[in-house]
């Protein structure tokens, strides 16, 4: 059946407070607590794991400070994704080009260590 309104939007409603989330994921000090929220909220609306995928694709893509604190932080949550959410295929692609990238743009740095991580872990 299809989705109704309500649904959809509340669908909607939750993408953007995972949007939200994401932004004050990179200025965290301690990032674990909203790591654990965003990865619940997956859990309980997996239709939203997708939309966190590409979001954190973006996040991770010519970071403003490469390897910093809160680019880190992204790649943290990036990689709890892929120990615990299956992507889409069309996403698990932009995702594996994506993580080839960062591996050639970045060798050798904690960010290239993720990636490959990533990699593995799908």
């Amino acid at each position: 059946p299809a989705p109704s309104p309500r649904s959809y939007t509340a669908l909607r409603d939750e993408a953007v407070k995972l949007f939200n989330s994401l932004q004050q994921l990179e200025l965290e000090q301690d990032p674990v607590p909203l790591m654990q929220g965003i990865l619940q909220t997956c859990l309980d609306l997996p239709p939203l794991v997708d939309e966190i995928y590409c979001q954190l694709v973006k996040q991770t893509t010519e970071p403003p400070a490469p390897g910093g604190q809160g680019d880190l932080h992204y790649w943290q949550l990036l990689t709890c994704m892929s120990c615990t959410f299956l992507p889409s295929l069309p996403v698990l692609r932009f995702l594996r080009f994506h993580l080839d990238r960062t591996e050639s743009r970045f060798p050798a740095s904690e960010m290239a260590k993720y990636a490959c991580f990533i990699r593995e872990a799908l």
